[in-house]
C-alpha cells in the first residue's frame, strides 16, 4: 500500500502487537469458480472444480506465531466448503488488518484552510499460503479458541470431543509464512502540534464507537496527540 514516509510503522514488535489485537483480517488472492461436479468432501459438502478467476477476499480470524519465520507466521482456517482456500494453496496472498479509524472534521484544526479526512490504522502482510494436514488443523482450532476463551476448549458440556472432531472435518487450516510487512498509522502526527491537539479534542466530543476507539488508540500509542 502507499504509505507517506512520516506515517510508516517499521517496528516489527509494534506490528506484531497490532496483529495480536486486531486479528480479524481479510485474505486476498486468486479467486475460484465453484462449478458443481457433484463431488463431495468427507462431511458431505459439494465441491467444485476451483477454476481460478481474478482475485477474491475472505474474512477470517488469524493467530500469529511471532517466532516462526523472519516476520512471523499466520495461521487461520477456512470452511472446507469455501472454494477460496484451494485456489490460494501455494500462492502469494495479501492479508489486511485494520484497527481504529474515524472521520476527521476540518473544523477541529487550529490552522486554515483544511478539508475533511479519514484517519486510520492498517497493516498489510504478504506470504505464501500452505494448506495444513487434519492433525495441524485441530492444533490451529485449539490455539484459536484458547486465544479468545482459554477455558472453552476443555469444556465438555459446551464443546464435547466428539462434536469438536465432527466440526473439524468441515474446516481446512492454513499457514502463511510472512515475507513482507507494511504498516501505517495515519493519525495526523505529521501536522502541527496545535492541529493534533484540536483533533484529539474533537474526537473526545464524539459519541460514535469509531471515534472513541481511534482516540483511545492515539492515547495508548501517544501518536497524533501533540505535546501535552
Amino acid at each position: 500500500m502507499y504509505i507517506p514516509t512520516k506515517l510508516v510503522v517499521s517496528d516489527i514488535h509494534e506490528i506484531h502487537r497490532f496483529i495480536d489485537h486486531h486479528g480479524f483480517g481479510l485474505i486476498v488472492g486468486n479467486g475460484s469458480d465453484n462449478d458443481d461436479t457433484g463431488a463431495k468432501d468427507n462431511v458431505g459438502n459439494t465441491l467444485g472444480n476451483h477454476k481460478k478467476k481474478g482475485i477474491e477476499g475472505t474474512h477470517l480470524s488469524f493467530i500469529l506465531n511471532k517466532e516462526e519465520g523472519e516476520y512471523g507466521t499466520l495461521y487461520c482456517h477456512f470452511a472446507r466448503i469455501n472454494p477460496h482456500w484451494a485456489s490460494l494453496a501455494g500462492e502469494e496472498v495479501l492479508v489486511v488488518f485494520h484497527g481504529p479509524h474515524a472521520y476527521i472534521s476540518p473544523t477541529w484544526y487550529a490552522s486554515e484552510p483544511n478539508v475533511p479526512t479519514w484517519n486510520y490504522t492498517a497493516v498489510h502482510v504478504y506470504g505464501e499460503l500452505t494448506v495444513l494436514s487434519d492433525e495441524k488443523t485441530l492444533e490451529v482450532m485449539e490455539k484459536t479458541v484458547k486465544k479468545y476463551e482459554p477455558q472453552l476448549w476443555d469444556n465438555q458440556s459446551v464443546m464435547p470431543t466428539a462434536y469438536r472432531e465432527k466440526l473439524q472435518k468441515a474446516v481446512v487450516a492454513c499457514k502463511i509464512t510472512l515475507t513482507r510487512v507494511e504498516a501505517q498509522y495515519k493519525l495526523g502526527q505529521q501536522r502541527k502540534e496545535e492541529d493534533q491537539q484540536g483533533v484529539a479534542e474533537g474526537l473526545s466530543q464524539c459519541e460514535d464507537l469509531d471515534s472513541i476507539g481511534l482516540l483511545n488508540f492515539m492515547q495508548q500509542t501517544r501518536i497524533g496527540m501533540g505535546k501535552a
